[in-house]
């Protein structure tokens, strides 16, 4: 039981403990287009140029350097999101009056035309995404006569730690996956509690079914609190950059309605199940496919977790939580929802799975 989340953080810790987030090569970055129609003169409308930035930015050309993650699919509210979470590197905004400004329309002869950059505090994406977009508006401009020079302008978003390891991205993922231990050690106990037939024997002694289920079910609770202290404890012990301020209390919620889904699905599997060996073989592949398709190996930017997943939920809201400090409702309140209710539903189906099947046995 000890040894598991031990052996989780172990591991993540000598492999990424020392591999700074920012090193990547590869950023991925999301455009806005806010280039607009020119009412007074229609004969300089986009004419184009904008679009032609969009194509040339997400081109073969940049593909080794860029990872385009939408354009114009987000608005900057919803992009600034995705940014606070490290979920892209960076949002470049294309001004309004772009294409006018390029092609000199009367209305907007003094104008520049103007892309924004919106990046973390990180001035190596920053140089280099500046050089592609001038770069670009140049290759843009070099066919119209008299076009300006584009302007960059650059923002940063302050408030928010950037100097994370991978180790430290790759901790909230561990914290929740040493909990799914719990629905292993659940479905072989009662499996082997079965091939003994103790627990035939059980069933038939004055102590009620209720009270065995109960005795059952909290000492899975225990379990799964001792996990996850000794996960949190090793984690601080080894360095990783949580906020000072981390509200530990709901991550230890959210960690206990992820417990409700193991506990669940732990019971319906040891409805089944004829012995500890297959309990166990079963367990293992459900918890690794789970950790796999989740989001516990997985960076903000890489692979999404899949949306019928409790881990991907877990996940999401303890990283929000204990590396970006984003404790609001809205940030964290659907997780908290679906891991009530994926948690709450499965817990019911396996305590009624189990008193149907063991009653009979």
């Amino acid at each position: 039981m000890i040894a598991y989340p031990v052996l989780l953080i172990s591991m993540a810790f000598f492999a990424y403990g020392n591999s700074n987030y920012n090193t990547i090569d590869i950023f991925t970055i999301t455009v806005i287009n806010n280039d607009l129609l020119d009412e007074e003169n229609p004969e300089f409308a986009r004419n184009e140029t904008s679009i032609f930035f969009c194509d040339a930015i997400s081109s073969k050309e940049y593909q080794n350097t860029l990872i385009i993650e939408g354009i114009n699919i987000h608005v900057l509210e919803t992009a600034i999101d995705l940014l606070n979470s490290l979920r892209i590197d960076a949002i470049v905004v294309i001004n309004e009056y772009f294409s006018e400004a390029l092609y000199k329309s009367p209305t907007h002869e003094d104008k520049l035309p103007i892309v924004d950059i919106i990046t973390k505090d990180n001035i190596l994406i920053l140089a280099e995404l500046s050089l592609i977009v001038v770069e670009i508006v140049n290759s843009i401009s070099f066919n119209i006569t008299g076009a300006p020079e584009a302007e960059i302008q650059s923002a940063t978003l302050g408030g928010l730690y950037f100097d994370y390891t991978l180790f430290d991205l790759l901790i909230p993922g561990i914290i929740i996956g040493s909990l799914s231990i719990c629905m292993s050690l659940l479905a072989i106990a009662i499996a082997k509690e079965k091939e003994s037939r103790r627990m035939h024997r059980l069933m038939t002694t004055p102590v009620k079914r209720r009270t065995i289920i109960t005795s059952i079910v909290i000492t899975q609770i225990i379990t799964a609190i001792i996990q996850f202290f000794i996960a949190v404890l090793l984690s601080q012990l080894l360095g990783t950059h949580a906020l000072a301020n981390v509200n530990w209390n709901v991550i230890f919620f959210i960690a206990m309605l992820y417990n409700l889904s193991s506990m669940g699905m732990g019971l319906i599997l040891a409805s089944f199940v004829k012995s500890a060996r297959n309990a166990a073989l079963i367990s293992f592949i459900i918890t690794f496919t789970m950790m796999m398709i989740g989001e516990n190996y997985t960076i903000p930017g890489e692979m999404a977790g899949s949306a019928f997943i409790p881990n991907t939920y877990a996940v999401d809201a303890v990283r929000n939580i204990m590396l970006f400090g984003r404790i609001g409702w809205d940030i964290i309140g659907f997780d908290i929802i679906f891991l009530s209710l994926f948690g709450m539903t499965t817990l019911i189906i396996g305590l009624v799975s189990f008193n149907r099947k063991y009653a009979m046995t």
